[in-house]
């Protein structure tokens, strides 16, 4: 059941029934557990067949069917042993306790021995040096040689179980209900045992409709332009099947329940052509998609201890359906698992429960392009915007490494960081494709294509996220080459409503900080909800604070503004634009009013842990700063409380790698006033500690009109400013970028009398909009 198991290779008995039960279960059913492979199998055994020792403690730990009087041979069991427990029910505590404490015991020096991490020292070291005590299976009894503690062999699972098992504990109840009555996992519950059956024969069906769809088939096993190049070995171990889904979604649609089998029309023997309607109604055209189906353990691992179930009985469930269309667009997601709420991982059931490394991507065809390259299990990200939601970090946090094998793009590599720090740096390595060939394939599946791609070289490439309080150049020395070699990249995420905003900021980056002022009512909510929906198209997760605007309000407004029309009175507008709607990576603060800011930072780091966001927007400083001088044990005025919230959302910015958009009010000035850096309210520190500084104005001359411009006053990245001219559609809220006006003015210059010049008449142009 763990990887103790995999070790037993100098017994070739043991080696032959393992390799028989996988041939056994694998033909059953897509969804059992495929515990061992035969290729792990044949690799771990020539890695391990030269160990003199044939470790007695791999023996001793082998499964239940080894014979007792095999182990009797190979080790003097104690007088106590005898008296109280067998070997075998010694070797399943064993096996038991490392399962539940996420522990891989590897071979000691003696062959008697076997390391393993130390309850009282390990917590908190990095995996690599975490395994320090070891384990005398004859004596029953552990030494660390860090700490120097001792004890027996209860007493070590007692104080494992206390310490080394809470954060995997912790984090597994965020993700079901695992001992509930009513949970998913109750087996006397016969309603969810019918719906899990229900389940299995949909994917079943849907398989089918795969191999009887020759078009979908050769676009994933294709060896021409455009296609894939998957292996049927790989398809069938993904349980990739067709589905055939209204054509009116072309973004994902979440929260679709699916109650019945009837509910998914199985039937994709004719594939359709999409429809170019966006509005089209309910018996609109049909397309044919690829279905990839997520998956979860059906019991929970403690229960599958606790009830002692056999390796060969294990069920993973369907949770999800996602319809891809042979472009690698989400159509729509279907959710299957209406109790525990948990949406599992594609390519979770194909990763054995003894398996200590698997790569994670950001899409199902680079998970499966990834196992078919390198043998690993791989499994996805649940979104395509790279988020790793909380409620699945608990299925990820038995495995000492995971490779994180994202698309090699600036998102990809942001990203790729930020996952790395959430799921532990000792653990996981990044990949980036572009060191890897020819620099131009940014995803896995990109790869497969490649005949001069060698594993080995991939997995070598692998790096952890360095310390980030450790630098030398050595280390930047990557990062720099890649930086100057592609400028574009690193330039941020670009804006596709403003593109002069490219031309003067160059785009979105994670780690600044911008303060966006301008005057009363002059539209700057509105033209950042332009923007950061603009952002969150381009799979930016954003969170949204706003103090000032009800959050109701403001999200009718996005919502106006993502459709791009006006959706007042119209039912079904409102209900089509509001599922799609639902797929942006778009959240809210649930403030309103003065707030505490060491309860708005606390917040967002949980946003930022919880939902990946990289772009937050307080909207704005002075209503949530309301009177937060006055709050017991702050003795400073309003300016000092506007310092300090400033210089720890600047550190914030910094520490969590994300973009913090600050809106500030700007002083008291004369109506038609040119506004500049000074003009905004508060002290210095306020530009100072910005990156961006961008003022929202108007100009005198088109006071009545809908035109406005941004006006760049700092630019820390390289320094440009200038004007960004844009016009107002006030029926959708949604800003149009315009060109810089050009205004001419005859003025007549008069020399002085003495020198009896003509007087002439000169055309003089200027550019600004004064």
């Amino acid at each position: 059941m763990i990887r103790l198991s995999r070790r037993c290779y100098k017994l070739k008995p043991t080696f032959q029934r393992f390799t028989r039960n996988f041939e056994t279960f694998n033909n059953k059913t897509p969804l059992k557990a495929n515990f061992i492979e035969p290729k792990t199998l044949e690799t771990f055994k020539n890695k391990h067949a030269v160990n003199q020792y044939a470790p007695l403690a791999h023996d001793f730990l082998a499964t239940g069917s080894m014979a007792y009087e095999d182990i009797e041979e190979n080790a003097k069991q104690p007088e106590s042993l005898k008296d109280t427990k067998s070997v075998n029910t010694i070797a399943n505590e064993m096996k038991n306790l490392f399962i539940l404490t996420c522990q891989y015991p590897k071979p000691g020096l003696k062959k008697n021995e076997l390391t393993v991490k130390c309850p009282n020292c390990s917590p908190g070291k990095p995996i690599k040096t975490s395994y320090t005590a070891k384990i005398d299976v004859e004596a029953l009894k552990y030494s660390c040689s860090s700490c120097f503690s001792t004890g027996t062999w209860d007493e070590y699972s007692i104080a494992a179980k206390k310490k080394l098992g809470q954060r995997s504990k912790a984090i597994g109840a965020l993700s079901t209900k695992t001992l509930e009555k009513n949970s998913y996992f109750d087996e006397n519950n016969i309603r969810t045992e019918l719906d899990h059956q229900t389940r299995i024969k949909t994917v079943e069906q849907l398989c089918i409709n795969l191999k009887s769809d020759k078009i979908l088939l050769k676009k994933l096993t294709g060896s021409k332009k455009n296609e894939l190049g998957f292996d049927i070995k790989t398809i069938e171990k993904y349980n990739v099947g067709a589905i055939t889904v209204d054509s009116d979604t072309k973004l994902d649609i979440n929260n679709t329940k699916l109650q019945n089998v009837e509910d998914i029309e199985l039937d994709s023997s004719k594939p359709k052509k999409i429809t170019k309607n966006e509005h089209s109604q309910p018996d609109s055209e049909k397309i044919t998609c690829f279905a990839f189906v997520s998956t979860a353990l059906k019991m929970d691992i403690e229960q599958i201890i606790s009830n002692n179930v056999d390796e060969n009985s294990i069920e993973f469930t369907p949770t999800l359906i996602k319809a891809v269309s042979t472009n690698a667009n989400v159509v729509k997601t279907i959710d299957m698992d209406d109790i525990s709420q948990n949406h599992g991982l594609f390519g979770f059931h194909t990763v054995p429960l003894d398996s200590s490394e698997v790569i994670l991507t950001g899409d199902e065809f680079d998970a499966m392009a990834a196992y078919q390259m390198t043998g690993i299990p791989a499994v996805c990200l649940p979104t395509s915007s790279f988020q790793l939601p909380i409620n699945v970090i608990g299925a990820l946090d038995r495995f000492e490494k995971i490779y994180i094998w994202l698309e090699d793009s600036y998102l990809g590599r942001e990203a790729a960081e930020t996952l790395s720090k959430k799921l532990g740096v000792d653990r996981s390595l990044i990949i980036h494709n572009r060191e890897i060939l020819d620099g131009k394939s940014t995803k896995p599946v990109q790869l497969l294509s490649k005949k001069d791609v060698i594993v080995e070289d991939i997995l070598a490439l692998a790096r952890p996220v360095q310390h980030e309080k450790i630098m030398s150049f050595r280390l930047l020395s990557g990062s720099v080459a890649y930086e100057l070699m592609n400028p574009d990249l690193i330039k941020g995420v670009p804006s596709k409503t403003l593109p002069e905003y490219n031309n003067i900021i160059k785009g979105l980056r994670p780690g600044e900080l911008t303060i966006f002022s301008g005057s009363t009512g002059i539209g700057k909510t509105t033209v950042l909800s332009n923007l950061s929906l603009d952002f969150c198209k381009s799979k930016v997760s954003t969170l949204w604070g706003s103090f000032e605007i009800p959050n109701v309000r403001l999200a009718s407004k996005m919502l106006t503004q993502y459709a791009g029309e006006n959706l007042k009175e119209n039912q079904s507008l409102i209900n089509l634009w509001t599922q799609r709607f639902n797929s942006l990576p778009l959240y809210f603060l649930k403030f309103h009013g003065s707030t505490n800011p060491d309860t708005v930072l606390e917040t967002m780091r949980h946003a930022v842990y919880a939902y990946d966001v990289k772009h937050i927007i307080i909207d704005n400083l002075q209503f949530m700063m309301s009177m937060q001088h006055s709050t017991k044990g702050f003795s400073g005025d309003k300016y000092e409380a506007q310092d300090l919230a400033i210089a720890n959302f600047r550190k914030f910015a910094t520490d969590e790698h994300v973009h913090i958009t600050i809106v500030v009010h700007t002083r008291k000035e004369q109506p038609g006033t040119q506004l500049d850096l000074n003009s905004i309210f508060g002290s210095a520190k306020v530009t100072q500690e910005a990156d961006n500084v961008i003022m929202l104005q108007k100009s005198s001359r088109l006071a009545s009109s809908n035109k406005r411009y941004l006006d760049v006053l700092k630019n820390r990245y390289d320094g440009t400013l200038g004007k960004i001219h844009f016009q107002f559609d006030p029926d959708t809220y949604l800003i149009k970028p315009i060109p810089a006006p050009k205004l001419k003015n005859n003025v007549k210059v008069i020399k002085a009398k003495a020198n009896q010049e003509e007087i002439k008449d000169i055309g003089i142009f200027s550019n600004e909009s004064t």
